[in-house]
């Protein structure tokens, strides 16, 4: 972890842009999962080079920066089990539906991990994990045994799940996820 008021990326990184901004006035304090679209600006902003931005904002991201190579070591140790004690691994892979959330579709959740519906993958047991902040969307998806991995990095935040899913149709040979 970088220290709290570090800014900079070691070389080589991406850079980082965002169009996503909190309207003038609004207080990130007041920010909530069901009130989040009406604090930002609407669509259409140019984007910034938010490159230099301090994460430590970003609560579980903690200022931590890793490579994709890192992230991929670590998704893999939480999917196969090797990274915790059978307690803790069964407990971040409890998971919940996400139906009618407005998350990931045809998805369960779990303690910071999420699992595809095997109904839409073709019946793989497919595990994920990811994040998004201003100007940076990681997306890490594979199989339980961490034999398969990929990775997903967009130099910009969440915007769909289209490109996640057109990736694990690419590389798992997953059939398309309809609506997306």
């Amino acid at each position: 972890m970088r220290p709290a008021d570090e800014t900079g990326y070691p070389e080589p990184h991406p850079r980082a842009y965002s169009s996503l901004f909190l309207k003038d006035g609004a207080d990130p304090e007041d920010v909530t999962a069901d009130n989040w679209r009406s604090m930002f600006e609407e669509p259409g902003l140019l984007p910034l080079d938010t490159t230099e931005y301090n994460s430590s904002w970003a609560w579980s991201a903690g200022n931590v920066i890793s490579t994709t190579g890192e992230m991929i070591q670590v998704f893999d140790a939480f999917a196969s089990g090797s990274l915790l004690p059978p307690a803790q691994h069964r407990a971040v892979w409890s998971l919940v539906s996400t139906e009618g959330g407005n998350w990931i579709p045809n998805a369960a959740y779990g303690l910071g991990v999420f699992e595809l519906d095997p109904a839409v993958t073709g019946g793989l047991t497919l595990r994920g994990m990811g994040g998004s902040m201003q100007g940076s969307h990681f997306a890490a998806v594979g199989t339980p045994d961490g034999e398969q991995t990929i990775a997903v990095h967009t130099n910009t935040e969440f915007k769909t799940w289209k490109v996640l899913f057109n990736a694990l149709e690419a590389q798992f040979g997953t059939p398309p996820i309809p609506g997306l």
